[in-house]
């Protein structure tokens, strides 16, 4: 398994992922379509290139944490730890009461007690917290291997924890998320197995990822309006929706330059300043210099498209962009 490999698979899923369906349409221009795969290629070429030179050199501290050995009891401790970190912000604006976290897990995605808007206060920094939970799969992963069992207290107890915490990331209804997390613990059970894949071990690999695409898709319908709402079929799945990425990209290649400019030193500035609580610096930048949505949709306010970081250089430098992020 290589990193590079896994990385264009993905970025392939995620480009390509809706254009081989059935009932996909490309609603723009043939110059456009040429310009989005012109860029895609450029991305795959640069990134080929930089996966083929030599790597910068990792730190000794961070080779040296990786490289430790931990029992199963110290794994037990780190995810028990993130654990209660990535919790902590659904339990606090809950009022740290389990009926009313119950009843925010049914509600709609910006329905919950914990949802806040684009542009965060204070509250901005228990959400943080939440990235901690995105470790909790794969610490389940590498107690089952480490205890030797699936049924092992350990191991269960971590799972546990994994299925809580994913059921309230669902309940936000980001699939990347999502994704990242199942994916995480999907591929350090693969690397755990180095060696030793067989056919059904294969075959258990794409039953989770085919799960986990059908899991994504429930999500999908009922994050609108809730479990709790009554009105939505959560199991009706007619296609797998994967982000329409190649057309948003299409949609910014159409605008970008001729219609708004390159952004340009405010893409670079906006990224910068990103770990900057704005609490602290309530002036920084709100946005790259160019929104898709506000563009297409006017004043549209919890809308958001994915262009990915394809789209985001281009956005910012044009091709040469896109040279750059796949460096």
């Amino acid at each position: 398994l290589h990193c590079d490999v896994i990385v264009l698979v993905g970025f392939a899923y995620l480009t390509f992922g809706d254009v081989v369906q059935p009932n996909f349409s490309f609603p723009l221009d043939k110059p456009v379509l040429i310009e989005c795969y012109s860029a895609i290629t450029i991305f795959v070429v640069a990134f080929i290139i930089a996966a083929n030179v030599q790597p910068i050199r990792i730190p000794r501290v961070l080779l040296r944490l990786a490289d430790t050995d931990y029992s199963a009891r110290e794994i037990l401790v780190m995810a028990t730890f993130f654990f209660v970190a990535g919790m902590f912000n659904y339990a606090y604006f809950s009022n740290f009461s389990p009926t009313t976290m119950i009843a925010g897990l049914q509600a709609a995605r910006f329905g919950a007690p914990w949802s806040r808007g684009a542009l965060g206060g204070w509250n901005a920094f228990p959400d943080f917290l939440t990235n901690c939970g995105w470790l909790l799969p794969s610490f389940a992963v590498t107690l089952r291997f480490r205890t030797g069992r699936w049924l092992d207290s350990r191991a269960i107890l971590a799972s546990v924890y994994s299925g809580i915490f994913v059921l309230f990331a669902a309940q936000e209804g980001g699939r990347r998320k999502i994704a990242v997390m199942i994916g995480a613990a999907l591929l350090t059970w693969l690397l755990m197995k180095r060696g030793r894949l067989n056919i059904p071990r294969m075959v258990v690999g794409a039953i989770v990822v085919i799960a986990l695409l059908a899991g994504m898709e429930v999500m999908m319908n009922v994050r609108t309006f809730g479990l709790g709402s009554g009105q939505v079929n959560a199991t009706e799945i007619d296609r797998i929706h994967v982000d329409q990425n190649l057309v948003t990209l299409g949609q910014l290649v159409a605008a970008v330059p001729e219609q708004q400019p390159y952004v340009t030193w405010r893409f670079l500035l906006y990224a910068a300043t990103l770990p900057v609580p704005r609490v602290l610096w309530s002036g920084k930048p709100e946005g790259p210099g160019f929104s898709l949505s506000e563009y297409l949709l006017g004043d549209a306010p919890g809308v958001t498209y994915t262009v990915t970081s394809v789209g985001e250089w281009y956005m910012a430098f044009g091709l040469f962009g896109v040279v750059i992020t796949g460096l």
